[in-house]
Order: C-alpha cells, then structure tokens, then sequence
C-alpha cells in the first residue's frame, strides 16, 4: 500500500516537472527552404524587430523554438515586420551563406510558414527571378502561408 501511495506521488512529481519544462518554450512552424530544398542546417539565428534588440531563437528544421521571454517580447512588440536573420550551410557552397529576410509579423500567427529563398547564383533562379527583382540582391524571396503570399521588393 505504501509503496504505491509513493509511486503515485512520484509520478505526479514528474508530470509536474515535465509539464514546467515543457511549458517554458513556445514554438512557431516556419520552414525555411533555399533552392526548394529544406534549410537543414542553421546557425545564428535570431529576430530582429522594432524593438532593435536582438531575439535569439533555435530553429530546427520546420520550426522555431523559443523561451517564454523572447516569445512574448515578440508577441507584445508594436512592429507589424519581422526580420528574421541567419546562417544556412549549403551543400555547394563551402562557407556559411547569411540571409536577411523580412516578413509581416503577422504570418507567425498562422497554421505555417514557408521561406523560399532563391540564391541568384543559380542560373534556373536567376532566369526565372532577375527580371521582377526591384533590388539587387544576392537571392529572391517568397513567403507563403495558408491564406497569403509575400514577394521580396
């Protein structure tokens, strides 16, 4: 009797322990593809937004993780853009390639979130996006949620 009055305590222990852990980091489903491919491996990755400080977050392929501050920082900033900044490492490049890409704030709040990047290195990309590009960047961005779409400027 005793030792499963001490089991039951214990497994309420550790639910309570997990459901704190788990509960401290929120998430956002946002995936990043370059060349339509899944950006696999990230590093430096963070938010920027009108608050100029930056936002470290984790991204893992398809989401971003962060701790409950950060989450709500983002949440209770005034900006209606984010900037979202990062390293990708590419199989045909040997460095890391850092992309900048700036998004309505309000597409975090959506079911996901699709980054495409198209580096104009490629030649298929370059044909296909050099001519609408109003800036001359190194890469063309689209953004896609369930209900909208945004195109790079």
């Amino acid at each position: 009797m005793r030792n499963n009055i001490s089991s039951k305590i214990l497994t309420i222990i550790f639910i309570l322990i997990f459901s704190l852990f788990y509960s401290q980091y929120k998430k956002i489903n946002l995936l990043l593809m370059i060349d339509e491919k899944p950006a696999l491996i990230i590093d430096d990755f963070y938010i920027l937004s009108s608050f100029k400080k930056n936002i470290k977050a984790k991204y893992s392929v398809g989401t971003i993780n962060f701790d409950d501050e950060n989450y709500n920082k983002l949440l209770n900033d005034k900006s209606q853009n984010i900037t979202l900044n990062f390293g990708a490492l590419l199989p045909s490049k040997t460095f890391t390639s850092k992309y900048v890409v700036e998004i309505p704030k309000s597409f975090l709040n959506q079911d996901y979130t699709i980054v495409n990047i198209f580096n104009m290195d490629n030649k298929k990309y370059r044909k296909k996006y050099l001519k609408i590009m109003q800036k001359k960047r190194d890469y063309y961005i689209i953004v896609e949620t369930p209900i909208s779409m945004k195109f790079s400027e």
